[in-house]
């Protein structure tokens, strides 16, 4: 009984808040951040949760945005293309290293292994003991790589701009 009544006392508060909000042009929305520090959000208040709740009021307005404008189509299918300005050199090297900087943040963050990474084996006395999967391997690899190539093109185009 308790708990319908605390249930309707939530509603009813749910209520009260959200009313101003409609009022205005406005909607309310919850930014949940758990302990992990992820960042979820809700329409909803929450409900026994261990993290940190903020109250949002969101303009009606900023919920929408403008339709994007699509290119006319090519007049022929196989004539020819239009030409592309070229890019400057100081762009490809910007993009390069931001490029970069998303290879190094990429690794960093999938270098850790969780534990699905995981294999466990057995041991011939018993037990077992964790060893690190195939594919946790194969991805880290695959992220250095994609870390090595950046820099080379960084340094590549560091030298082309000298």
């Amino acid at each position: 009984m308790k708990h319908v009544v605390a249930r309707s006392l939530m509603a009813v508060a749910a209520l009260l808040l959200a009313a101003p909000a409609a009022a205005q042009g406005t909607q309310v929305l919850w930014k949940l951040v758990d302990k992990q520090g992820r960042v979820t959000y809700s329409d909803q208040p929450p409900k026994d949760f261990d993290g940190v709740a903020t109250r949002l009021e969101v303009p009606v307005e900023a919920r929408s945005a403008p339709a994007p404008t699509l290119p006319a189509p090519a007049a022929t299918v196989g004539g020819p293309k239009p030409p592309t300005p070229a890019a400057s050199p100081g762009a490809e090297l910007l993009r390069a290293r931001a490029k970069l900087e998303d290879a190094r943040k990429a690794y960093e963050s999938g270098r850790e292994p969780g534990t699905e990474d995981l294999v466990w084996v057995g041991r011939k006395g018993g037990g077992a003991r964790p060893e690190i999967s195939e594919a946790y391997a194969a991805r880290v690899r695959k992220l250095e790589e994609a870390v090595k190539a950046a820099e080379g093109d960084v340094q590549r185009l560091e030298q082309a701009s000298r």
